[in-house]
Parts: structure tokens; sequence; C-alpha cells
């Protein structure tokens, strides 16, 4: 069994427009950045979106410990969304989900406006 690697990610929009971002919005550009990079194979593994803080564009991510590099550099290397220049940063990286969030005890999207 491989064990899962855990992000917590925001996204910096460089816009004068606040632009309102959903879960689903935001899962699919993860997905868009990891098909940018590594095509269609790269873009085939499982991320989920755990959490989501929709007023700080930011996100708790779980992925399959093997593609986590694979992730950090997509998210890290993209700087587009949807025609406003971006960038993902990484607050932190852990193997254990209570590191990141203590609250989190179950992987429900959660939309907080």
């Amino acid at each position: 069994m491989t064990s899962n690697c855990y992000l917590d990610v925001s996204l910096d929009l460089n816009s004068e427009v606040d632009q309102r971002i959903t879960a689903s919005s935001f899962k699919q550009h993860v997905y868009h950045s990891l098909y940018l990079l590594f095509g269609e194979v790269g873009s085939s593994t499982t991320v989920e979106l755990l959490k989501f803080y929709q007023a700080e564009k930011r996100a708790v991510l779980s992925v399959p410990e093997d593609f986590f590099v694979r992730l950090y550099s997509a998210l890290t290397l993209n700087g587009v969304f949807n025609g406003i220049e971006c960038a993902y940063r990484v607050h932190k990286t852990t193997r254990d989900l209570l590191d990141i969030d203590p609250e989190l005890t179950d992987t429900t999207i959660q939309d907080s406006e």
C-alpha cells in the first residue's frame, strides 16, 4: 500500500480584480498543471482536495507518495490561471495529515465563505 503526502498550498493571482475560485476550479487547475508539465501520464494520478479555503484560495491536497515530486513541480512551475499570472505557494508538506490541519477529520470538500 502506498502512503500519501499532503500539501498545504495557496494560489496567488497577479490581478487587481478579485477572482472568485471554487474548489472544483482549483482542483481542475491542479490537474491542468500536471498535464502541462507531464502530459496525460503525469496527470493520471489521483489528487484529492481535502479542504478548501475559498477566501484565501488555499487548499489541503493529498497525493500518493510516488507522485509527490511531480505534483510539487507542476504547481511551482505553473504561472497562469485563466489568463492571469499566478503562483502556487506551498506552505507545508508532510506525510501526516494532522501536521497540516488538526481539525481535518474526513476527506470532504469544504468551501468556506
